[in-house]
């Protein structure tokens, strides 16, 4: 779930995540606003709990990293992911993707 807050107003949204047959498009970071990688990240890094992209940064709340939540490879896919459960919750500071959407709506 995706949470929003715009002065007084919050917005929540669902992101759904699925499984995807095929090969992944490469995503040019330039071409985003907000570009966050898994790639090569370990729960075993001093840095574990840092993660940003140009003036975005994350947040990690109650986290317990490692089987819990954290880094994880899986194996059959071959790639890494930030897992999170058990109330575990990131945040991006000052990163308002509907910001423009909600403007509109207050004034129209």
């Amino acid at each position: 779930m995706l949470e929003d807050t715009f002065g007084n107003r919050q917005e929540f949204n669902n992101i759904i995540v699925d499984e995807y047959e095929g090969e992944m498009p490469v995503i040019d970071p330039s071409e985003t606003e907000l570009y966050l990688s898994a790639l090569n990240r370990s729960n075993n890094e001093i840095n574990k709990d840092t993660w940003s992209y140009n003036q975005y940064n994350c947040k990690f709340e109650n986290f317990i990293w490692g089987t819990v939540n954290g880094w994880h490879y899986d194996e059959e896919e071959k790639l890494n992911a930030l897992h999170l459960s058990s109330g575990a919750k990131l945040t991006v500071d000052n990163f308002y993707p509907y910001k423009q959407d909600a403007m509109s709506e207050s004034l129209g």
